[in-house]
């Protein structure tokens, strides 16, 4: 279990959720040790592109973006909160460690379909 706040939290959450997350992680390191990125450094001002071996915020923040849009279009990541992903994507150079890069992305997985609620009403008038 876990907590709810101060509550314990019984609920069994899907599997598939956990999966989802690693799927995330997987995928956003693949892209990322895929990329040519050697260096590191802020974003220069007045959109002065670096060489492409550095790795800048707006670089790693349009992977991010990518692999939010491939897990969307994959129907891994819920469709209707695509837009609140990408809004709460942060990159940034870490403040004490000036060799890392910080992502901290959202992972809204798309819930599954476990039952159905139909209410039916007999509605036809009065003989």
């Amino acid at each position: 279990y876990s907590l709810n706040g101060a509550t314990p939290d019984y609920r069994v959450r899907d599997s598939h959720r956990v999966w989802v997350a690693d799927w995330v992680a997987d995928t956003l390191g693949a892209f990322l040790f895929s990329s040519p990125f050697t260096k590191i450094a802020e974003d220069p001002p007045n959109d002065v592109q670096p060489p492409a071996d550095f790795a800048t915020p707006k670089r790693v923040k349009s992977i991010v973006e990518r692999v939010i849009t491939l897990g969307t279009d994959s129907g891994y990541l819920d469709p209707a909160k695509k837009a609140q992903a990408m809004a709460e994507i942060a990159v940034g150079l870490d403040p004490i460690n000036p060799t890392r890069m910080n992502e901290r992305l959202p992972v809204y997985s798309a819930n599954l379909l476990h039952q159905h609620a139909s209410q039916i009403n007999e509605s036809s008038l009065a003989a």
